[in-house]
């Protein structure tokens, strides 16, 4: 169990993790041209995206570190997991890259395909680091390691605008940061313990469950970080090269609702668990407070969410109002799937939780690929997308 000063420990983590996100990505519309902002924001999605995908790691890693802990434990010292997890990583993408890295990086490829697969095999040791410790109860070197990572993010990338190397500098601090956690490992005993510890079940089981949670995290993360991949993939190079101000306004839009909902999505869970024989209704309260969230959110974006986009990014950040009030429309249909896997995954049905993003995932690239403005498809495939999702949870919750 985590106490509530560890819990505001973590909490306090999480927040400074968002807010260090938010920031680069203000001083990249601030301080670049607009082209490199938009290459540099479509590669901070890719590098997020990957980051996002190994946090399957992290959730399979707690939950056998939890479970060791009060049984036998039969399978292989978790420091040997984030090693082949590494290795692993690093050798799918660096074989891989010359498959996707020419269509997602038509600009400087080599450079953010060799940045990509150095930061995403890093972070597999993160992942497998704060998996240990959240698993083994050690909450204060586990919010210790988040923030270290984001402060060293931020620092880098000071750094690297400080001294002018612009994009290059940018997209490197962002990448080293991912690594941070050995130094955590190397000063810290409570890190050291955690990944001695051995995993509760062999080694073939353990990557049974590591792939199903890769899976899982993945089809969520493309939709949610990775949005401005997709869109890179499916928009012709003239028209993504002004992209930024559309970009940073799904960030801005997103951010007051999926940040605090996915800091307490476990939350979430175990509310739905708690209440679990009351099925689909347990989570009537919550979907309508985030909806309604999302109304009053949608009326102000419409309101002052133009002249505010300029005055954070610039006065080459024009994105009319109308379409930052769908965006944010767009966002709560992703928070309401969030909830509604949230609930899926509490009735145990993890099947069709992963179902559900899927089809989302699917539903939003098929969008993506019809016709129309790059604005309109993003609004069309980010709310469409996440409904049909939504539908998907909710008929099986309704069944249960």
């Amino acid at each position: 169990m985590i106490g509530r000063r560890q819990g505001a420990q973590v909490g306090l983590a999480s927040a400074v993790a968002a807010g260090v996100g938010m920031l680069v990505l203000l001083a990249s519309a601030r301080l670049l041209p607009l082209t490199e902002s938009t290459d540099f924001q479509t590669f901070w999605a890719a590098l997020f995206a990957c980051f996002g995908v190994l946090s399957g790691l992290s959730i399979e890693v707690t939950r056998s570190a939890a479970t060791a802990s009060a049984t036998p434990a039969r399978g292989p010292r978790l420091a040997v997991v984030a090693l082949v997890a590494t290795v692993a990583c690093l050798t799918l993408l660096a074989v891989s890259s010359a498959l996707w890295a020419p269509f997602v990086f038509p600009q400087h490829t080599v450079m953010f395909a060799a940045l990509l697969v150095l930061g995403a095999s890093a972070y597999a040791g993160h992942s497998t680091l704060v998996g240990a410790l959240a698993g083994s109860g050690r909450w204060s070197t586990y919010a210790a390691t988040i923030t270290l990572e984001s402060a060293v993010r931020a620092a880098l990338v000071g750094l690297a605008l400080l001294v002018g190397t612009g994009l290059f500098g940018m997209a490197v601090g962002a990448t080293v940061a991912a690594a941070t956690w050995l130094a955590v490992w190397l000063t810290r005993p409570a890190a050291r313990a955690a990944l001695a510890a051995r995993a509760d079940v062999a080694a073939p089981a353990l990557t049974r469950r590591i792939g199903a949670a890769l899976a899982a995290q993945g089809s969520s993360a493309l939709l949610v970080v990775g949005f401005p991949v997709l869109l890179r993939l499916t928009t012709d190079a003239s028209e993504f090269a002004a992209a930024a101000p559309l970009l940073l306004a799904i960030t801005l839009t997103r951010a007051p609702l999926l940040v605090p909902l996915n800091a307490y999505q476990g939350v979430a869970v175990a509310h739905f668990v708690a209440q679990r024989e009351r099925g689909l209704a347990a989570a009537a309260r919550p979907l309508a407070a985030v909806a309604g969230v999302g109304a009053v959110g949608a009326g102000l974006a419409l309101l002052v969410g133009s002249p505010l986009l300029r005055l954070l990014g610039g006065p080459d950040f024009v994105v009319p109002g109308t379409v930052l009030a769908g965006l944010v429309l767009a966002a709560t249909a992703i928070a309401l799937l969030t909830l509604t896997g949230a609930l899926t995954q509490a009735l145990e049905q993890h099947a069709w939780y992963l179902a559900g993003w899927l089809v989302a995932t699917a539903t939003a690239v098929a969008l993506l690929l019809t016709p129309g403005t790059m604005a309109g498809r993003t609004l069309l495939a980010l709310t469409v997308g996440p409904l049909a999702g939504i539908l998907v949870h909710l008929v099986r919750a309704a069944r249960r």
